[in-house]
Order: C-alpha cells, then structure tokens, then sequence
C-alpha cells in the first residue's frame, strides 16, 4: 500500500503534488514494486525546473537529498537503508541493498532544496 505523506505539512503537499499534477508533470516521487514486493525501485523525478546543482547531483550527493528508511510503531523514520543510486535521464533511482521486511512501513524521501521536502510511504505486503 503506498501513501503519500508531506513532510513539512498538508499545504506543502497541496503545493508540491498538486503543482506537479497541474503542470502535467509526473510526481517528483514514486515507488515501484515488481514481481518481488520486497525488491521495490524508488524513483525521483528531478522534473524540468530544477536547478542545475541539483540536475548534476554525485551518487553520494544524491544520498544526502533521496533515500529510504524504515518507520518505526510511532511513526518516525529511522536512518536511511542502504542501496545503490543510479541516474536514468531526468530522474534517479535507489534500489535497496536487501530486501525489505514483510509486513514493515518503509518512507522514501527527498529533499530537492533546503527546507522542503516530500515523503511517500510505502508498507511491504505480509508474506503468505
């Protein structure tokens, strides 16, 4: 189950997912899960107007501003899990080093800019 949830508020969220849904771009941040529900690839959008320190982030740069982490039972995300960052057009991936946990509560965040951010949550199916 994925959800969306701004990090600095509702009205941050508005501004950021509803700009990018009025503009006609996709959203800046999105998860997708393949055949492995543990294996997901998280995706950032950098989206046409970005600025140019941004556009030409390092891997470990773009660790600083994009990653994953585990949600703890009161909600808070915890240090970010480790993976590989790849650069694929106007957009960066993460996939995770290993597969996430059945059943846990995961947060993929970015931080484009200095005092925003966006935040997409994402639960991990329990195993069958």
């Amino acid at each position: 189950m994925l959800q969306r949830r701004p990090v600095m508020g509702w009205l941050t969220g508005i501004v950021l997912w509803g700009g990018s849904l009025l503009a006609s771009e996709p959203a800046p941040l999105r998860i997708d899960v393949g055949a492995d529900p543990r294996r997901p690839t998280i995706t950032w959008e950098l989206g046409a107007g970005l600025s140019t320190p941004l556009r030409e982030l390092t891997d470990d740069e773009a660790g600083k501003r994009f990653w994953l982490a585990r949600v703890d039972e009161q909600g808070k995300g915890g240090l970010p899990l480790f993976g590989s960052y790849t650069r694929v057009g106007q957009s960066w991936r993460l996939t995770p080093a290993a597969k996430l946990s059945s059943g846990a509560l995961y947060r993929a965040t970015i931080v484009p800019t200095d005092g925003q951010s966006t935040s997409l949550d994402y639960s991990v199916p329990s195993a069958d």
